[in-house]
């Protein structure tokens, strides 16, 4: 099975620079983003898939194996696990402040954060409970399409639906935890959140 190329995925040159990658996956990131798209496990996967081929192209050592090797190499052991939820958090909090900028009005960047962070997790635990939901009723479905009409294709396709909604169920567990990490670490850090604040208004000036 031939890997996934990430600077298709980004749409992207081999000869692409960090900050054509980092473009890319921003632009992309606003229209494959499941809070955008529609969150459902096939727009997590897809969206998944982008962040993968960003940090892939973003790190010097793994981006020289795939293009030696055409293969996807494996993810750095060594890596603090903390590093992309700091990334997140830092991302989120820039966001915010250019909201405000924009609107001309201070705001408390940590609330919004969490109250946004708090919301998302929200809604992908109803969508996991929903997700679950279909993934156990499905083979009855399935029975009875067979039992009431013969249909065996549609009832296939059912199934098909179901295996696809299951296999993306540890996509939603894991980007809950995720963001559940992310939302501890902005409580945890709140009051070091005026430092960044400050190096952060000092980007954008």
């Amino acid at each position: 099975m031939v890997a996934p190329n990430p600077y298709k995925i980004l749409g992207l040159r081999k000869a692409a620079t960090p900050a054509q990658v980092r473009a890319a996956y921003r632009r992309l990131s606003k229209t494959t983003h499941p809070d955008v798209a529609g969150d459902t496990p096939e727009n997590q996967a897809a969206f998944a898939q982008l962040k993968a081929a960003h940090d892939l192209l973003m790190d010097p050592a793994r981006r020289a194996h795939y293009d030696k090797t055409r293969t996807w190499p494996a993810e750095p052991k060594d890596i603090n696990p903390n590093a992309e939820v700091y990334q997140d958090a830092v991302n989120l909090i820039m966001s915010a402040y250019a909201d405000s900028m924009a609107a001309g009005r201070d705001v408390n960047l940590v609330e919004i954060v969490r109250r946004q962070v708090t919301a998302d997790i929200q809604k992908l635990q109803q969508n996991l409970q929903t997700t679950r939901q279909v993934v156990a009723a499905g083979p009855g479905i399935a029975a009875k399409i067979r039992a009431r009409s013969g249909e065996n294709v549609l009832s296939a396709a059912v199934l098909s639906s179901v295996e696809k909604a299951g296999a993306g169920i540890r996509q939603i567990e894991l980007r809950v935890e995720h963001l559940k990490r992310l939302r501890a670490f902005i409580e945890n850090y709140e009051f070091e959140m005026p430092v960044a604040y400050n190096v952060i208004a000092q980007s954008w000036a």
